[in-house]
């Protein structure tokens, strides 16, 4: 360690000034000294201290991030968090890639709230464009009523990430609605099944499906289809019935499944 790092509320951060500089466009934001920078600082002297603007838990977390250490046990906040972001990425022109690439600990502590604050966290990444962590939030927002978004909102977030928000919404809803478009197949007629019996059970379909779709939730789940359509079999007393509505549930389940939940 050759350098010493000054919080704004006067903790103390021992540095290496190679780490600093190796990572960062702007030379730390230009605040090592010279003979730091050069190499040609004499360790037999006091180390130099350099005061920075960062509180001491925001610099603690651009610390380990630096160093590739995982700052979960100090249990930073979202706006901690947000504000390592900014003197990491801005402040110090470090670029994302060096310290939230998904296999690092900035990223996994970041995506860990995610499922409690995700807007706040698509928004994070949104700001400065890390995919990756956008990703992984937004499968969080199926829920989130996009009515609620404000002007404010929507330049926090800007014109891509709200706008693939928004098509995540409208795409899942628009598959559910393909989804539940056909009809059960109809079975070979017989005395005590014929064709207007069938129809019966065709017109209990389409009611169902038109309840699932006005509804209009990107977030509705193969247990919330299964608890709308099932019960059409309770009044079914044709076996040939129920084994085509039963496919025909479980077939639109696993196609559900398969659609994307994230941008």
């Amino acid at each position: 360690m050759d350098l010493i790092l000054v919080s704004s509320d006067h903790v103390l951060f021992y540095a290496h000034s190679k780490i600093l500089t190796g990572v960062s466009k702007n030379s730390f934001a230009g605040l090592l000294p010279p003979a730091v920078r050069s190499g040609s600082f004499d360790m037999d002297l006091e180390l130099p201290a350099v005061r920075v603007q960062q509180s001491a838990r925001v610099l603690n977390v651009v610390m380990h991030a630096l160093y590739g250490f995982n700052p979960a046990p100090y249990a930073p906040d979202l706006d901690t968090l947000s504000d390592a972001m900014d003197a990491l990425c801005k402040t110090y022109a470090i670029h994302q890639s060096v310290v939230l690439a998904p296999s690092l600990p900035l990223f996994t502590i970041l995506a860990a709230h995610a499922p409690l604050q995700p807007f706040a966290v698509y928004a994070l990444a949104a700001k400065h464009d890390m995919e990756p962590l956008a990703i992984a939030a937004s499968q969080f927002l199926l829920s989130y009523p996009l009515s609620t978004i404000t002007d404010d909102d929507a330049r926090r977030l800007g014109a891509v990430y709200l706008r693939r928000l928004f098509f995540l919404h409208l795409g899942r809803i628009d598959a559910l609605k393909r989804l539940l478009g056909p009809l059960p197949e109809m079975h070979t007629p017989t005395a005590d099944c014929d064709a207007k019996v069938q129809e019966k059970l065709r017109r209990a379909w389409t009611l169902a499906a038109a309840f699932l779709i006005y509804e209009n939730r990107a977030d509705t789940t193969p247990q919330s289809l299964q608890a709308t359509l099932g019960p059409l079999l309770n009044p079914l007393w044709c076996s040939d019935c129920r084994q085509v509505l039963s496919a025909r549930i479980q077939s639109l389940i696993t196609q559900w499944s398969t659609v994307k939940t994230t941008i």
